[in-house]
């Protein structure tokens, strides 16, 4: 049964005419500085995560905007398990949550994607593959995990609102332009050093745990582990305490603030109050004055289609990879025996059935089994994938897992000497 506390009953639709006014607002303020910082000097971008999105955007592609409460119910069960696995969550390994959902700041509402509109962008076909991924690993149901993995992705994409929101209630006052400096900084720096994706990520896994006390402790697990698997500072959102990042974040955004030969006091002054701003309060949170509340932030879905499909590339894995590299390399497997299939008895001493040779790609069936016989759930295999690169390094693997309960067939039988 639903739970009313579903994240999808919680999501804000404002009216589009405080939309606008934010927008109007913004490029106002942005236009009347009276000097620009050397940031920029050229076409800033935008956020990061919007940059390699538009680079992979099929030019002869259509977007496909709907209203966030047009929730993939019928996406969700009819999503097929006669397409190839798609590997969401390797995407999300190599590149951050920001791959499957984004907000685009409104001082960019003219540019695309999403062009004439701003907010937060779930991108439908990622978030839907994702969920069946987090089902056929946990075993819970499609629309239970889909509720789990959007409950992480507002809130994550929700920071990035305050902070852009935050600093131009600053530059309201007649200061220095702030976020669009910051933003361009950002870009030029190692993910290491993203610091506002590593406290994004800690209020997501925050709002898990204080609003989803209906949802199964294994979805928590699950998106913690994809968390701690991703790259750089989105990491460390893992770590509930977020004082050291909010620290980083906050002199990020106040070097474009602070002139130089300023006394230390001042310089102290403008840290502390933009400091204030990188904690995620509740709705009316009180950093934010009425006109910039979080619930003015708006929410789509987003695909890019041709003739009503989407184009966006799955993320698929290949027979060859699975047998050759994972299987062959990684799990030290040898081959056991020959029927239908190949079939090969891995380091654990499980036995596993080789996919079907006839198709390039896993199909979801196959990659559920044989990563549950591992012992791996899939974002543990993507990482694994990743740091060995590509089952090259660090081959077969120490230590060896047992594999994940309700895929072992051993009867008793221990793992192969």
């Amino acid at each position: 049964m639903e739970q009313m506390n579903s994240i999808r009953h919680r999501l804000p639709t404002p009216g589009r005419g405080i939309l606008s006014e934010i927008a109007s607002a913004a490029a106002h303020i942005e236009k009347n500085q009276p000097t620009q910082p050397p940031a920029l000097e050229d076409e800033e971008p935008l956020d990061t995560s919007t940059e390699p999105l538009l680079r992979d955007m099929p030019t002869d592609s259509e977007e496909s905007i709907r209203d966030v409460s047009d929730w993939p119910i019928n996406e969700l069960a009819n999503n097929s398990d006669s397409e190839p696995y798609d590997g969401v969550a390797g995407r999300v390994v190599e590149s951050g949550l920001d791959c499957i959902a984004f907000y685009k700041s409104f001082r960019h509402v003219h540019s695309r994607p999403a062009q004439g509109r701003w907010g937060i962008f779930f991108i439908r076909p990622r978030c839907i593959s994702l969920a069946a991924d987090m089902a056929a690993s946990t075993g819970e149901g499609r629309s239970v995990c889909l509720d789990a993995l959007i409950e992480l992705l507002y809130t994550h994409e929700l920071y990035h609102y305050k902070i852009d929101a935050y600093c131009l209630q600053i530059e309201s006052s007649g200061g220095s332009l702030l976020y669009k400096p910051y933003r361009k900084l950002v870009s030029r720096l190692p993910i290491q050093e993203w610091h506002e994706e590593s406290v994004a990520n800690a209020y997501g896994l925050a709002a898990l745990r204080r609003n989803c006390g209906h949802l199964p402790r294994s979805l928590h697990d699950f998106l913690r582990l994809l968390v701690a698997s991703s790259p750089g500072a989105y990491a460390c959102g893992v770590h509930e305490h977020q004082h050291g990042w909010k620290d980083a974040l906050a002199r990020q955004v106040a070097s474009f603030f602070s002139p130089p030969h300023q006394p230390s006091s001042v310089n102290s002054l403008i840290f502390s109050t933009i400091r204030a701003g990188t904690n995620l309060g509740n709705p009316n949170d009180q950093n934010l004055g009425a006109m910039l509340r979080l619930h003015h932030c708006p929410v789509y879905w987003i695909d890019w289609v041709r003739g009503k499909r989407s184009v966006l590339t799955p993320y698929t894995i290949s027979v060859r990879e699975v047998e050759r590299d994972f299987v062959g390399r990684y799990l030290a497997g040898i081959p056991d025996h020959t029927s239908d299939h190949e079939f090969y008895r891995i380091d654990n001493g499980e036995k596993i059935k080789m996919p079907n040779p006839h198709n390039p790609d896993v199909m979801p069936w196959e990659f559920k089994n044989i990563i549950g016989k591992a012992g791996m759930s899939s974002p543990e295999f993507h990482l694994a994938r990743h740091q060995t690169s590509g089952w090259k390094k660090n081959v077969p693997r120490d230590p060896v897992l047992p594999p994940r309960q309700g895929f072992s067939d051993l009867m008793g039988r221990g793992p192969k000497k």
